[in-house]
C-alpha cells in the first residue's frame, strides 16, 4: 500500500508500522515471513 508523503500526518505510528510490516510481508519469502510473525508473536506473550 502507498501512502502520499503529505497524508502521513493523518495516520499513527502504529498503523504506519503495520502498513511497512504488511507490505513486507507481502515480499518476503514464506520461510522468512513465518520466522518474523513467530517471533513476533513470542514477544507479545
Amino acid at each position: 500500500m502507498l501512502v502520499r508523503a503529505s497524508r502521513l500526518a493523518e495516520i499513527g505510528t502504529t498503523e504506519l508500522a503495520e502498513l511497512i510490516q504488511d507490505a513486507w510481508l507481502s515480499r518476503a519469502s514464506k520461510k522468512r515471513a513465518e520466522t518474523w510473525l513467530a517471533a513476533q508473536s513470542a514477544q507479545k506473550t
